[in-house]
């Protein structure tokens, strides 16, 4: 099932496959849910797999007005909401675990495992040099894909270049659910993480969490990832192979933990 549904006043494109547990996947900054094509159908055979643009993004709406984190947890809510669903568990991918972490701490009723892959305390000088980079490529006009073949420095391990047709099915899925980000939707979203501090939701949060990291992540090291599992009750770390976008430099292992976390 693949739909644009009203949520909150804004459309939400969202998508939902396979039965059983639910587990919504709330993907990173400008990237929509062809970011989780490597895990999805894995996950969806023992799983109801939702996953969805956030506002901004994809084929969502973007507002008129600025977007915040606890706006884009609250559009997972209303979602929810809109599918019958009461608890799911939820994994969040670097700033979509901005807003997992908001959606855990506001409404810790509607989340029974959390998953905060490539996760962090607070935003690094090269993520946010590389974040306003890229902000500066598209308001001069640049052409997203190029964009994209910058940002792939940083996305992922130099290991992962040994491999292109890695590269090229990562292209292919962004390029797969068009219209392409914006330079009004990316601010946007850029905005409402730069203003996001997550310490205070960190603390409120009861629910068992998993952080996934990747080994050799330049955005969201995994050296910040001790300090996170500080902050939660009940968390632990796993680090597997990869840099920030491990999801598809070692989505078997993935899958892997990420079922191993919410079917123990």
């Amino acid at each position: 099932m693949e739909e644009i549904v009203e949520i909150n006043g804004n459309q939400l494109h969202f998508r939902v496959n396979g039965e059983g547990t639910p587990l919504v996947l709330i993907p990173g900054l400008a990237l929509d849910l062809n970011f989780f094509s490597p895990i999805a159908k894995e996950l969806a055979a023992r799983h109801k797999v939702i996953v969805l643009d956030n506002r901004c993004a994809g084929k969502s709406g973007t507002p008129e007005k600025e977007v915040t984190i606890e706006q884009m947890a609250e559009d997972v809510v209303g979602l929810l909401d809109h599918l019958d669903i009461s608890r799911a568990a939820v994994f969040g991918h670097s700033m979509g675990s901005m807003v997992a972490t908001c959606l855990a701490a506001r409404w810790p009723e509607r989340v029974n495992r959390l998953i905060l892959g490539a996760t962090f305390p607070r935003l690094n000088i090269l993520t946010q040099v590389t974040i306003q980079s890229v902000l500066e490529m598209l308001k001069l006009g640049t052409q997203p894909e190029v964009v994209r073949s910058v940002t792939h420095l940083h996305n992922f391990s130099p290991s992962a270049f040994d491999h292109p047709d890695l590269i090229n099915r990562y292209e292919e899925a962004l390029c797969s659910n068009p219209p392409a980000v914006t330079a009004e939707g990316f601010e946007k979203q850029a905005r409402a993480l730069f203003s996001y501090d997550p310490a205070c939701d960190l603390r409120k949060i009861q629910t068992k969490t998993l952080i996934l990291g990747g080994q050799d992540d330049t955005l969201t090291p995994a050296s910040y990832l001790p300090i996170v599992d500080e902050e939660i009750s009940d968390s632990s770390i796993t680090l597997i192979p990869g840099g920030h976008s491990f999801v598809w430099e070692s989505s078997e292992e993935c899958v892997r933990e990420i079922k191993r976390f919410i079917e123990e």
